[in-house]
């Protein structure tokens, strides 16, 4: 499939790294020769065109004419309403476009999407803060991710030094809770990912990745010692910067009837959200300031979000917040290289919007065999929702003898409204819904598999 991409930014090449990987034909479009010279000195396997994007001469050249897909993702939202102004005209069957601005990324936009040529509209702000509520309705969790309609779910939880579960192994780790259904896909340690197997042993500081019936969440998180009554949880809320990501999780979280303070330099800025919101308390003022924190009850806070512009103001603030004894710690981290610092810097969670925007895009272009992914920013590992087609491979055979690929293992199966947490005898049945956690080496082996 010809796949072409405007802009080359870190959402527009992880894209493109993706789908290459997966056999499409993938064409990408950026102005900036910066960008362009950066991409192709990368190891990405896509045709590198330098160019707007807006000209009809260029999208030619590339191929639009037999383009399957068009996804436009630059930074500015007019650009990529064009671009898929343009594709509509040269009959392109799918159109994606990132638009930023709550006005014209809103349903009630005075002119509809399906007329600016726009099949599906993503605003990363959005995706973030309802994200991040999600995590802070489960404050023991460092990653969450819903599947099959949220019958299921993949959690990340990073093992305290004084867990009972330290030098405990996997098979003793499900021992310990009878009656209750789960799988360690994963575990990442010293920035290692690991796919364990069964007498794998469980050392503090290690972050494991679940797939678990979702009416088994609370057990699990009692069992790691991650208690989610706590009555300081959830309560107090402390957002640094007040730019549209800030303001969006501000206002998200809002109706979730938190006590919110947000703390953003720019005046200008401040004024927009104290005209958005009365229940917020906004202040102009410096996030860095250890003496402003103290102030404003950073030792009463639950959670800490940090989401400026400067990854390193992020890293910073998150330290003091930690070092006040925060429970929790949200950061925007975009910068791969910095993922290996965060447990040393207090970062509980961090949250790459390149990653979610790129999550939420191709969870919509893979519709099809694969209903949903997720990628979790510390690794390049995804899980996926998949639908076993009648005569595929994968179906009516003990998943025993199945010969999955190296570096994927099942998770859960869900059939109907009835989930399972496999072992070696279930049989997956036509149209079941499968979650499968695997490397990218293993994708493409998986989705042969899949094949009707």
């Amino acid at each position: 499939m010809r796949v072409i991409i405007i802009g080359a930014g870190e959402v527009g090449s992880s894209i493109a790294a993706m789908l290459s990987r997966e056999n499409n034909d993938v064409i990408v479009i950026e102005k900036s020769e910066e960008i362009v010279k950066n991409v192709m000195n990368s190891s990405l396997d896509a045709q590198i065109i330098r160019s707007d994007g807006l000209s009809p001469t260029v999208l030619e050249e590339a191929g639009i004419k037999d383009t399957r897909m068009l996804i436009a993702v630059t930074n500015v939202d007019e650009t990529n309403i064009v671009a898929c102004l343009l594709a509509k005209e040269y009959n392109v069957p799918l159109k994606i476009a990132r638009i930023r601005s709550p006005e014209l990324s809103s349903k009630d936009f005075f002119i509809p999407h399906e007329t600016l040529g726009i099949d599906f509209v993503i605003n990363p702000d959005q995706i973030i803060a309802e994200e991040i509520k999600s995590l802070i309705k489960m404050p023991g969790a460092t990653n969450l991710f819903d599947f099959a309609d949220g019958l299921v779910k993949l959690i990340g939880i990073k093992v305290d030094q004084d867990s009972s579960v330290v030098n405990k192994s996997l098979k003793e780790l499900r021992d310990l809770s009878p009656g209750t259904s789960f799988v360690v896909v994963s575990v990442l340690r010293h920035d290692k990912l690991i796919i364990p197997k069964g007498d794998d042993t469980i050392i503090a500081e290690d972050q494991l990745f679940i797939i678990a019936k979702s009416d088994s969440t609370d057990t699990i998180m009692s069992l790691f010692g991650k208690n989610q009554n706590n009555s300081k949880n959830g309560k107090k809320v402390m957002i640094i910067g007040g730019g549209r990501i800030g303001r969006s999780i501000a206002l998200e979280l809002e109706k979730e009837h938190l006590s919110i303070t947000l703390i953003e330099k720019d005046k200008d800025k401040c004024q927009l959200l104290a005209s958005q919101s009365d229940k917020i308390l906004v202040l102009n003022g410096d996030g860095t300031d250890e003496n402003l924190l103290l102030e404003e009850g950073i030792k009463d806070t639950a959670v800490f979000i940090a989401t400026t512009n400067d990854e390193e103001t992020n890293l910073l603030t998150s330290l003091l917040a930690k070092h006040h004894k925060v429970s929790k710690t949200i950061a925007l981290i975009n910068k791969k290289e910095y993922f290996p610092l965060l447990p040393s810097v207090g970062i509980d969670v961090p949250i790459s919007p390149r990653q979610y925007t790129a999550n939420a895009i191709l969870k919509y272009v893979r519709r099809g065999r694969i209903l949903s992914m997720a990628t979790i920013s510390e690794t390049d590992a995804e899980t996926l929702e998949m639908i076993a087609p009648p005569f595929s491979k994968i179906i009516n055979t003990p998943l025993k003898k199945l010969k999955l690929p190296s570096g994927a293992i099942i998770g859960a199966i869900v059939h109907g409204q009835e989930v399972f947490i496999p072992i070696g005898d279930d049989i997956i049945q036509p149209d079941d819904r499968v979650i499968i956690f695997a490397i990218p080496s293993a994708i493409p082996s998986l989705e042969k598999l899949f094949e009707g």
